[in-house]
Order: structure tokens, then sequence, then C-alpha cells
């Protein structure tokens, strides 16, 4: 069922807004920051499991 509220009313304006949102501006950015991986222990490692689910 259509409403004939205006709020639900479909204008160009979402498709035109929606399109320039997605536009390639060709535009390359860096990373300010490099993250390097560091090994984290947990203390969990040389447990043995009891109950396995």
């Amino acid at each position: 069922m259509a409403s004939n509220d205006p709020e639900h009313e479909h204008t160009g304006e979402e498709e035109t807004a929606a399109a320039a949102e997605e536009e390639d501006t060709g535009a390359q950015i860096a990373p300010i920051v490099k993250l390097v991986e560091v090994a984290v222990a947990t203390g969990e490692e040389n447990e043995d499991p009891i109950l396995d689910l």
C-alpha cells in the first residue's frame, strides 16, 4: 500500500546525494601511522583443556 504522506515521497535529491558520496576522486591517501604486529601472551598457551565442548 502506498502512502500519500509528503515525508515518504521519493525525490531525486536522495539519488544525487548518494551518487555524490560514491564519486571516485582518484585521491591517494597514505596511512599516517605504521602498525607492527606484536605477539601477545594470554597465559593460556600451555594449559590442558579439561572439558572441550
